[in-house]
């Protein structure tokens, strides 16, 4: 019964960071239509911003579009694997796995339908600038952390257990 609970919050939290990534874009782009259009939120500081990311996560390796798609579909297999077959994650890794796999999920739909991902959030501060990104990625980089945290705590846990021989 445990798994299934875990397995319940794998996919709650997927499709919510699925949907709140495509309706997001969807709000943005319909807002801003036009490449490099942007709205300002709190001037100097943030923007919104139709970007177009033709390359990887905050627009590392340009142009590699295509290459990065079958990559993405691998990883999210591994991600189901992980949730469904060789990890038996605790909550947090479920809910971690559910935004990697969502945010994840959300780019992969931006490749195959767009042929890029529609990344909008612009952070800045004077001329220093965080390369433009969307939920999606948002969720990929916390699921990413909390999973990270889940496996030191699991590691502390271990080695404060006895080992019985």
């Amino acid at each position: 019964m445990q798994s299934a609970k875990k397995h319940w919050i794998f996919f709650l939290t997927a499709a919510s960071s699925l949907a709140a990534d495509l309706f997001s874009k969807y709000l943005v782009f319909r807002l801003l239509p036009a490449f490099g259009d942007r709205a300002r939120v709190i001037p100097g500081f943030f923007d919104l911003v139709h970007s177009e990311n033709r390359g990887g996560v905050f627009g590392l390796f340009p142009g590699w579009g295509g290459l990065l798609l079958p990559i993405n579909v691998v990883a999210i297999a591994f991600i189901f694997y992980m949730q469904f077959g060789g990890m038996k994650p605790s909550k947090l890794g479920s809910f971690s796995l559910g935004l990697i796999f969502g945010g994840a999920l959300g780019n992969v739909f931006d490749r195959l339908f767009y042929g890029f991902v529609r990344d909008f959030i612009d952070w800045h501060v004077g001329s220093h600038a965080w390369p433009t990104f969307n939920l999606a990625d948002a969720f990929l980089c916390v699921g990413a952390g909390l999973l990270v945290i889940q496996m030191a705590r699991e590691e502390k846990a271990k080695k404060a257990s006895p080992v019985s021989q």
